[in-house]
């Protein structure tokens, strides 16, 4: 069942996007960790990390602000350049909110 989209929802899901595309800084998974691929929720002091530790952080900030988890999905997707990308998006009735770092 879809989130049940009101104001103040709205206004979580925007301020915490804006939160994550304004201060989360990104570093890809191999000069971070050293593997090619790996998934963490970053440290709010500094949040950095690729785009499935962007979506990590976004969803934990948003369960923290009682936006539960079944409302949230990841999608994994291909780029403009034939890469992988993965986003967040949250489910509400009044359609589906996609949180990515690389799009407002």
């Amino acid at each position: 069942m879809p989130l049940k989209l009101t104001r103040p929802l709205w206004g979580i899901i925007k301020d915490i996007h804006w939160q994550a595309r304004t201060s989360f800084d990104y570093r890809a998974d191999i000069d971070l960790h050293g593997k090619q691929e790996y998934w963490s929720i970053p440290d709010d002091k500094r949040p950095e990390g690729d785009c499935e530790d962007f979506a990590l952080w976004c969803s934990q900030k948003l369960i923290k602000k009682g936006i539960a988890w079944q409302h949230q999905a990841v999608a994994y997707c291909q780029i403009e350049t034939g890469g992988a990308h993965l986003v967040l998006m949250i489910n509400t009735d009044r359609g589906v909110y996609v949180l990515d770092n690389r799009q407002d």
